[in-house]
């Protein structure tokens, strides 16, 4: 696993050990052996070669290193909770959404219109090729400017006072309601540097009708019932230093990386009318909401 994603690294420099390690002949000898059988050699490349990635505390010189092991997740992973609190504002960074590992997930719940016609811009992430433009930036970009919409939740935690190496997978968990037969909801987890740059590392979206997984027959949701969603941001290599922030955007689009939902319940690919929807997002003790990190706790980020 190399730094950055499908599109490339983004405005964060990592260093030269990103390109330490020559991954097109690891995979060349990986297909000559199980592939075309032509290479009978015992294998001599770790089951698992990935970099991970810390960022900088200021500005976009970053700098990473190499791990190596036989199994992954990485032995000694522990889970670790993120709980989303608010006094019912978490509206915009300028809100009062908390991620908070030591309290339980609390407070009245936070609510936002999704308008499909005004959907939250694309800005960062898996973005291939140029074929959206270069204005929409690919890998990790600033998503300051973004997190000032009313209609993106943000929840950040207080300045971590140690280092968490979160490295594996990465899931969000939590209720919401909404007004629309069906709907999305995306979830992107951010880390916020000192000097305010807020880079985005993983995004995903859930599509309410396929809230149970896509080996079950997709169900339209009824409108103003609670139900628990979970979104697999998939896997993270990156340290969050001390000092930084933790932080989780939580919205209905993030247009045109991801098709809008038109909010009807009806096909998209053939509906042309749009619905409004006001989407709830619930976190108390009976509806827990959260963000679940592996952390490699003896991870020291000095090496290499």
């Amino acid at each position: 696993m190399q730094p950055g994603g499908h599109g490339g690294e983004g405005v964060i420099d990592y260093g030269p050990a990103s390109n330490k390690i020559d991954v097109r002949a690891l995979q060349l000898r990986f297909y000559d052996r199980y592939v075309k059988g032509t290479n009978t050699e015992p294998d001599r490349d770790p089951a698992v070669q990935l970099f991970v990635q810390v960022p900088p505390d200021k500005g976009a010189k970053g700098h990473g290193f190499w791990l190596t092991a036989d199994s992954f997740p990485l032995p000694a992973t522990q889970k670790i909770r993120f709980n989303l609190r608010s006094s019912g504002r978490a509206n915009s960074r300028r809100g009062d959404g908390i991620l908070d590992a030591d309290k339980p997930s609390e407070g009245p719940n936070d609510t936002f219109v999704y308008d499909p016609k005004e959907p939250v811009p694309s800005y960062g992430g898996g973005l291939c090729c140029v074929t959206l433009g270069s204005y929409f930036g690919s890998g990790a970009q600033d998503q300051s400017v973004i997190e000032l919409r009313d209609d993106v939740l943000v929840y950040t935690s207080a300045p971590l006072t140690k280092d968490v190496a979160a490295i594996g997978p990465v899931s969000v968990t939590f209720w919401a309601r909404s007004t629309a037969r069906d709907t999305d909801f995306t979830a992107k987890l951010v880390d916020v540097h000192p000097d305010g740059f807020a880079h985005n590392l993983l995004d995903r979206v859930v599509r309410a009708r396929f809230r149970e997984g896509s080996k079950k027959a997709p169900s339209l949701i009824e409108p103003g019932k609670a139900y628990q969603y979970t979104i697999d941001l998939g896997y993270a290599g990156s340290v969050f230093k001390r000092g930084h922030r933790l932080r989780l955007d939580v919205s209905s689009s993030n247009f045109p990386h991801l098709a809008r939902n038109h909010n009807t319940g009806d096909d998209s690919a053939n509906d042309a009318r749009f619905v409004t929807a006001t989407q709830t997002l619930l976190h108390n003790p009976q509806q827990p909401s959260y963000v679940e990190l592996s952390v490699v706790p003896e991870v020291n980020i000095l090496e290499n």
